[in-house]
Order: C-alpha cells, then sequence, then structure tokens
C-alpha cells in the first residue's frame, strides 16, 4: 500500500521534471508544510497569490501556476476559495509519510524553513500588532532574514517588504547612536572623497556604453539608498536637512537624482530602486524585469522598448512618459501617474493599472490581456502655458487589444476617451 502511495506523487513528479518544473515542484510543496520540533510537521495552507510571488518574471510565475494546477490535477493538493481569496493545501497529511521525495526534501531543508516560518509568524504578529515599532525583526532573526533576502529571496519573496522595513529600522537606531562619535572623526575629509566618488560615478553613466555592467554599479551606487533615504525623510526636521543628510546616506547608501542621465540598455532587473528620480533619463531598452520603482519619478522618462515585466512601478510618477512598445506584462502599476504617457503598443498582459491616473494617456496598440484597470480615472491633459500655446489631448485606446478577463469595473471619464473599438463599447454598454 505504502509503494503505491509513493508511486502517483513520483510519477506525478517525473512528468513535471521532464517539462524542466522540478524546482517548482519542489517549492510549492515545501510551502505547503509547518515545521514541526524533531520530525513532526503539519500542513500549513497558503494562499495561491503566496506561492505565485516566488517567481521572478511572468515566465516563471506561468510555470508556477501551471505546476500548481497540475498537482492540484493530481490530488497531491487540493484548492479551495476564503474570503474571496484561492487557498492550497495538501490533500492529506500522508503524503508527507508516503512519498519519499518529499519526506528527503523536507530532511534537507528543516532549518531553512523553520526559519522561514519564524519569519513568517513575525510578520503576521506585527499585522495584527498594528505595524509597530518593536514587533519588527531584530537579532538573530533579523541577520538570518536578512541573509536569506540576499542569497534566497524566493523562500522569503512575501515576507521581503517587512524584512526591508526591520533593516531600515534598526539600521537607523544604530546609525542615530553613532552620530556623536563618528563627529569626532574627520569627517570633513571623508566628505569630500564621498563626493568625488559620486562625479565619477555620474561620469561613468556618461561615457560607458550602454549595457556595461559598470554602468549598473554606478546607478546602484548613487541611487540605491532611495529606498531607504524616503522613509528616514519624513522624519527628518526642515532645519536639521542638510546636516542628517550626510549621516543619512552614510547609514542608508546614496540618494542621487539621475535628472537626464543616458541610461540606455542598462540592466537593473530585481534591484530595489523605489523613490529614485529618474526624471527625463534615457532608459529606452534598459532591462529592468522585477525591480521595485515604487514612488519613483520618471517624469518625462524614455522607457521605449524596455524590459519591465513583473517590476512594481506602484505610485510611481510617470508623466509624458515614452513606454512605447516597453514590455510592462505583470508589472505593478497600482495608483501611478500617467498623466501625459505613450504606452502605444506597449505589452501590459497581466498589469495592475488600478486607480492610475490615465490623464491623457495613449494606449493605442497596448496589449491589457488580462489587465486590471478597476477604478482608472480617464481624463484628458493639457500641456503647454509659459508664452506657448496650451494643447490638450485626452486617453486614446485605438486597436486596443483585451480579453474577457481584463478588468474594466468602476472606470471614470469614458465620455472622453477616443476611439474606443465598438466591441468594446458594446461589451461595456457604453454609448
Amino acid at each position: 500500500m505504502a509503494g503505491a502511495v509513493n508511486a502517483h506523487p513520483e510519477n506525478l513528479y517525473k512528468q513535471l521534471a521532464s517539462q524542466k518544473r522540478e524546482q517548482w515542484v519542489k517549492s510549492v510543496m515545501l510551502r505547503l508544510v509547518r515545521t514541526g520540533e524533531g520530525t513532526r510537521d503539519t500542513r500549513q495552507r497558503q494562499r495561491k497569490g503566496a506561492l505565485l510571488e516566488m517567481a521572478k518574471d511572468s515566465v516563471e510565475r506561468e510555470a508556477i501556476e501551471a505546476v500548481i494546477n497540475a498537482l492540484v490535477n493530481g490530488r497531491l493538493l487540493v484548492s479551495d476559495r476564503i474570503d474571496n481569496q484561492d487557498v492550497v493545501d495538501l490533500s492529506h497529511e500522508a503524503l508527507m509519510r508516503s512519498w519519499k521525495r518529499f519526506v528527503e526534501w523536507r530532511g534537507n531543508y528543516r532549518d531553512l524553513r523553520r526559519i522561514v516560518d519564524e519569519i513568517e509568524d513575525a510578520k503576521r504578529k506585527w499585522i495584527e500588532q498594528g505595524k509597530k515599532r518593536r514587533d519588527l525583526l531584530e537579532g538573530r532573526l533579523l541577520k538570518d532574514a536578512g541573509r536569506l533576502l540576499k542569497d534566497a529571496p524566493a523562500e522569503v519573496f512575501g515576507a521581503k517588504g517587512f524584512i526591508r522595513k526591520s533593516l531600515w529600522v534598526r539600521r537607523s537606531e544604530f546609525a542615530s547612536w553613532m552620530t556623536i562619535p563618528l563627529l569626532l572623526l574627520g569627517i570633513p575629509t571623508e566628505y569630500f572623497w564621498r563626493e568625488e566618488v559620486v562625479r565619477q560615478d555620474y561620469d561613468r553613466i556618461e561615457k560607458l556604453d550602454n549595457g556595461d555592467p559598470r554602468e549598473r554599479l554606478a546607478v546602484l551606487n548613487l541611487a540605491g539608498g532611495c529606498w531607504n533615504n524616503q522613509r528616514f525623510a519624513r522624519r527628518k526636521k526642515r532645519n536639521l536637512h542638510d546636516f542628517l543628510n550626510y549621516f543619512q546616506e552614510r547609514a542608508l547608501g546614496n540618494c542621487r537624482a539621475l535628472y537626464v542621465a543616458n541610461l540606455s540598455g542598462v540592466r537593473l532587473n530585481s534591484e530595489n530602486l523605489s523613490g529614485t528620480s529618474f526624471a527625463g533619463a534615457n532608459l529606452s531598452n534598459a532591462i529592468l524585469q522585477s525591480t521595485n520603482l515604487s514612488g519613483a519619478i520618471l517624469d518625462a522618462t524614455n522607457l521605449s522598448g524596455g524590459e519591465l515585466q513583473g517590476a512594481n512601478l506602484g505610485s510611481a510618477t510617470l508623466k509624458v512618459a515614452n513606454l512605447s512598445g516597453a514590455d510592462l506584462g505583470d508589472v505593478n502599476l497600482s495608483d501611478a501617474n500617467l498623466e501625459g504617457a505613450n504606452l502605444s503598443g506597449a505589452s501590459l498582459e497581466r498589469a495592475d493599472l488600478s486607480s492610475a491616473k490615465l490623464h491623457g494617456t495613449n494606449l493605442s496598440g497596448a496589449k491589457l490581456v488580462n489587465a486590471n484597470l478597476e477604478n482608472v480615472q480617464f481624463k484628458c491633459f493639457e500641456y503647454g502655458g509659459n508664452g506657448e500655446e496650451k494643447k490638450r489631448k485626452c486617453p486614446n485606446l485605438k486597436d486596443t487589444k483585451w480579453d474577457e478577463n481584463t478588468n474594466w469595473q468602476n472606470i471614470k471619464g469614458w465620455e472622453i476617451v477616443e476611439n474606443i473599438p465598438p466591441t468594446l463599447k458594446q461589451q461595456l454598454g457604453l454609448k
């Protein structure tokens, strides 16, 4: 009997392994187990969305979804809908004892899984207690979490924001304690040395060939600390602004503007550049897959032809940005400001545009298959002035592509949208 119970999951595993998906089978199965003391483990259901978050891009996301569906169809997992969310669970605890490969996986990764469980427990407590500072990670667990964030990010993907906030808070606390000793250490010399390094990084961006890896390092040296700095800035007193900027960058990393920088073809995939200012920069054909650009300033930026699959542009400012032909599959653009932006021919499959400002945005020829446009605001966009004749352009949906999964709910401003495809009008009951 035990042999038969082992044979079925093993055969299904081999089928998926022949499709190069064996790693996702292991990752999904292990996420559905709660590591106990000794060798005692229990089932632990997960949101399907949390499992899909292990993916770095749309290709991996599709692979994970295919694995989950295959395991559900093969009766190794069960799927349910709870509180309007899809959840996944092991079909039976006997699977943990009878499938030899699963037993081996759990034995090999017990220490890692126990740390991940502790991190997720701490995150749940932090949320339940009202996201208090005192409940953030610290000590040994914070150190382990930081190591996993760097070396095995897929294992803690659902807790990345929580870990980063914990790291930022603890580092800022440490920096505040170090302020007085630093004042006694030759700061003026060090300050000018740092500014010279900054100048050299700006020079590299201008002089290096497109796509040169040293250009990427220069960008990260200049702006890699913006995600930390933007949080700290909210707490600063204005009269201490210049004084604290120095210590802020020392502790949290530089946050320098990249205005009008030529970054064509730069590779910055999977980096955290939230809060960075790229206004007027040339990022055409840049590779920004899974990059965090939330809250970034990208006004008048050229992102045409860029690869941004899975990037986070939530609440980013992209006024008059050129995103024509860009690959924006699975991108988070929720609450983004896209006033006057050009998205013609862009691929926005599965992109989240909920509550985005699409004032005068050009979406002609864009692919909106399975995209979420709930609560979008369509308005016309006025530009010019200061001696120039004021001009006005309205959102354009000419030749836009969509499907039955595209979410058009609660959109405001349909009456001013130009070139709405007749079939879409009919589908939505528009006049």
